[in-house]
């Protein structure tokens, strides 16, 4: 299935050859010479669509190295900043629409991948953060494009997306053991290596440093927030107790808001009233018990929870994959990316890599000792009902005593079983009404029905949190 999102997201191998030639004329001052010899769309991207470019002539970038509106992080093609001959190259252009991808959105994605390669090159030729790509440029003027399109160049990386879902790529279950072995191993070492790189104090969006250095990176907005543009309050903030506090208090306040809105329509009998009040004040009751679980523990999330990058939609199917050996060629997609609790990834990630593959993830973290909460996740039965996986993401081990449990296990377990319980209480179907109450479409069965299943979600999700850390 193509997403909306791609409606009209469509440019011609000319239209790539004027965007390289702009390119090289604007930001490096070189002659356009790119002949364009094949542009061919690939297929995958949610929202925009990639393209793989092959091209000869273009003499490269040498030795521009500032931070200006095309974001060039190197000299292309040759590292040394030697202009290099004319001969077939081979990269990657990915074309979105600014609606879906601002200009600041992909100015912090192409910024975060610069930082990133930054400290590849520190750490040495063996880093796995050589796994991100380069890129050469980001650009909202697509010549002879008026619709608004933006694109991101970047290095070609040869590989398939694997999953569990066919519609994503090679299915995993095809795959021999030893490369999931490899694929495991791989992926443990990069989250691993990502969570080591160096971060601003704080919670919040990763976006460029005001200074435009390579080296370093600031913090924007919260992304919980996005959207939310009524609300003033969206960080970056001092910790990630406050962020949840914060995220709690705004869509308290948008419950009520939503609720008066509905009212004022005058489209609800008296007894219908009623109905949505008792709803929407059991759900203002449930945010509130998050709220509480979160106040007994922050003392122990400020003092032990680990801060570090966070991906943010870190799975198989952001990552190119040689499926012969399972070796990971690159890791893409950085537009979410944030400063943020280390069990993002480790546990809201890789949920399309099906339980086989994910236990022996969590299984070889755990045993290299950099699985968040000591690998306490994981390791009980699953949660089921009826025979029925509820959530496996919240299943924890149920002989781990967690009333003695150290400050850092405390704040691992609390921390991921409050994002799962408030993305359940408040998921999209009404996280996206709540931002514009004018919108909500549907009726008032509809709405106590969509309310009514968000709390039982949300209500398994709490339950989850084991009961000694629920309180103090």
């Amino acid at each position: 299935m193509v997403s909306p999102n791609k409606v009209g997201v469509s440019v011609t191998p000319t239209q790539i050859e004027r965007l390289l030639a702009a390119v090289a004329d604007d930001v490096a001052r070189l002659p356009p010479s790119a002949v364009v010899t094949n542009a061919a769309e690939i297929p995958m991207g949610y929202n925009n669509t990639v393209y793989r470019v092959e091209f000869t002539g273009f003499t490269g970038f040498t030795g521009f190295t500032g931070f200006t509106v095309y974001r060039v992080e190197c000299t292309w093609p040759d590292d040394d900043g030697d202009a290099c001959p004319p001969l077939q190259r081979t990269i990657a252009v990915r074309v979105a629409k600014r609606s879906v991808f601002p200009m600041a959105k992909l100015e912090a994605e192409v910024a975060v991948m610069r930082y990133l390669r930054h400290h590849a090159a520190l750490q040495g030729p063996d880093s796995p953060l050589h796994k991100v790509p380069t890129v050469f440029f980001v650009t909202d003027a697509v010549p002879g494009v008026t619709d608004g399109l933006a694109a991101i160049g970047m290095a070609w990386v040869d590989g398939a997306v694997i999953g569990v879902d066919p519609h994503h790529g090679v299915r995993i279950d095809t795959l021999p053991v030893a490369v999931r072995d490899r694929f495991v191993a791989e992926a443990v070492d990069f989250l691993a290596a990502l969570q080591r790189v160096p971060v601003p104090q704080g919670v919040g969006r990763v976006v460029p440093h005001p200074s435009g250095r390579v080296d370093q990176i600031a913090l924007g907005e919260h992304l919980d927030f996005d959207g939310s543009r009524e609300w003033t309050t969206r960080g970056p903030f001092a910790s990630h107790p406050d962020a949840v506090l914060e995220l709690v208090r705004m869509r308290r306040h948008q419950l009520r808001t939503l609720l008066a809105a509905m009212v004022a329509t005058g489209e609800f009998s008296g007894e219908a009233v009623v109905e949505l009040d008792n709803a929407f004040a059991a759900q203002q009751e449930l945010l509130e018990e998050i709220e509480a679980v979160v106040r007994a523990n922050a003392p122990a999330m400020e003092r032990s929870l680990r801060l570090c990058f966070a991906h943010d939609d870190l799975c198989a199917r952001n990552m190119l994959v040689d499926v012969s050996t399972g070796r990971i060629n690159g890791v893409v997609d950085w537009e979410w990316c944030a400063v943020g609790p280390a069990t993002q990834d480790w546990f809201g990630g890789f949920d399309d890599i099906g339980d086989e593959w994910r236990a022996a993830l969590r299984a070889r973290a755990a045993s290299l000792g950099v699985l968040p909460g000591g690998g306490v996740f994981w390791a009980a039965s699953v949660e089921a009902e009826g025979g029925r996986v509820v959530d496996r993401r919240l299943a924890v081990d149920e002989t781990t005593n967690f009333g003695t449990v150290d400050d850092a296990t405390r704040a691992a377990v609390v921390t991921f079983g409050v994002r799962r319980a408030l993305v359940k209480a408040v998921p999209g179907p009404i996280a996206s009404r709540l931002a514009n109450p004018n919108t909500w479409p549907v009726g008032h069965e509809q709405v106590l029905t969509l309310l009514a299943t968000a709390r039982l979600n949300a209500r398994r999700a709490i339950d989850a949190i084991p009961e000694p850390l629920r309180k103090l």
